[in-house]
């Protein structure tokens, strides 16, 4: 499971890597001592099916501890139609 996108923006909008494989990793949940819960994972961006870049995202105030592919996924997904980068899912 992954997303073929045009690009992916790197290094805070610094650059982009074009034509790549989207990938999710890494699940972590945590919840600090105000009661917040945050949901980490790692994105995989890959060209040619050789790892090139590795990102770390954070979703903090998440109401439960479910680790979700589909939540990764979606925030992802998200970020690139806020980005306007066209991306297809690979299932």
């Amino acid at each position: 499971m992954g997303i073929d996108a045009d690009k992916y923006t790197i290094l805070g909008g610094a650059g982009t890597i074009d034509k790549c494989y989207i990938r999710v990793r890494d699940f972590k949940n945590d919840k600090d001592i105000t009661g917040r819960f945050s949901f980490q994972y790692s994105v995989e961006i890959l060209v040619n099916n050789v790892l090139v870049y590795t990102d770390y995202k954070v979703i903090i105030n998440q109401s439960t501890t479910h680790s979700d592919w589909k939540l990764a996924y979606d925030h992802i997904k998200a970020e690139l139609t806020t980005q306007g980068i066209t991306f297809t899912d690979k299932i």
